[in-house]
C-alpha cells in the first residue's frame, strides 16, 4: 500500500477526477505496464516497491555475478529498472492522452 493510499490521496484523486470528468488511474498503471512489457504483473509490482538503496545494490551485485558466471542471464533477471521504465512509459502515455488523474506510482516524478 502506497503512502498515497494511507493519507487519503486515493479518495482525493477519485473526487477530483469525478468533478473534472477525467479518467482516474491508479493500480491500472501497473497492469498496463505489465501488458506493455509482456511480463507478469507481479514483476512490475515488485519493481515499483523496491525503493531501498540496499536492494538496488544487491540487484547490481547479483546481476554482475550472474552475467560473469552465466552469460545467458539478462540484466532484467535481477534489475527492476526495465519494469520501472515501463511504468514511466505508461504514465507518460496516459498523460499525453489528457484528461486523466493519476494517483501514486510517482507520476509527478515521471512527468517532470
Amino acid at each position: 500500500m502506497s503512502a498515497c493510499h494511507r493519507d487519503g490521496g486515493t479518495d482525493v484523486g477519485r473526487l477530483v477526477s469525478e468533478r473534472l470528468g477525467f479518467r482516474y488511474l491508479d493500480e491500472e498503471i501497473v497492469g498496463r505496464a505489465a501488458e506493455k512489457g509482456q511480463v507478469d504483473v507481479d514483476l512490475v509490482v515488485d519493481a515499483e516497491q523496491r525503493t531501498s538503496i540496499a536492494r538496488r545494490i544487491l540487484d547490481q551485485v547479483l546481476w554482475t555475478a550472474a552475467a560473469t558466471m552465466t552469460p545467458q542471464f539478462a540484466p532484467s533477471t535481477f534489475s527492476s529498472e526495465p519494469y520501472r521504465k515501463l511504468i514511466v512509459e505508461v504514465i507518460r502515455e496516459a498523460a499525453a492522452a489528457g484528461d486523466v488523474v493519476i494517483v501514486a506510482h510517482a507520476a509527478s516524478q515521471a512527468l517532470t
